[in-house]
């Protein structure tokens, strides 16, 4: 029986209509061949300090076993935080903080930035996660991100 279906394949292309033909007025842009398909987002770090970044959320991480019992002290406040950049390509930063008990601000918590981002040298090649986390928690430092996130989640005075 499939000695006959091989046989009359053939036959049955000759007898299907052809294709209509495809639009050639578009451009795909793909990267190199050599470039991963891993998620990540391949930027310099030359582009990534010229992108701005907007607030999108943040929040308190509350833990209900740390939870003070009357009159106990609250053991510290905690939280996370997403940015995006205001442009193209979609660039996502998001970290946890945790406020420090001198400013009342929140501070940047270990091991920092979590990203869609690989940074790349001049060449293309990645730096590698490490660097990258650790160019991205630098970038942090020109990122006014502290009294925003503190106003967010309601721990500090408008203004």
């Amino acid at each position: 029986m499939h000695d006959d279906v091989r046989r009359d394949f053939p036959a049955a292309a000759a007898r299907r209509p052809a294709p209509p033909a495809l639009a050639t007025s578009f451009t795909l842009n793909v990267g190199p061949p050599s470039q991963p398909d891993d998620g990540y987002l391949r930027l310099t770090w030359a582009i990534v300090m010229s992108t701005r970044f907007t607030h999108l959320f943040s929040g308190l991480d509350i833990d209900l076993q740390a939870r003070p019992r009357c009159g106990e002290a609250m053991p510290s406040i905690m939280g996370y935080t997403e940015w995006v950049s205001c442009e193209a390509p979609m660039v996502s930063l998001g970290w946890d903080w945790q406020v420090d008990p001198g400013s009342g601000l929140p501070m940047l918590l270990a091991p920092g930035v979590r990203s869609n981002l690989m940074l790349v040298d001049e060449r293309r090649s990645d730096l590698g996660p490490a660097l990258t986390m650790q160019l991205l928690n630098e970038r942090l430092n020109a990122l006014d991100w502290q009294l925003t996130v503190a106003q967010a989640v309601g721990i500090a005075p408008p203004g």
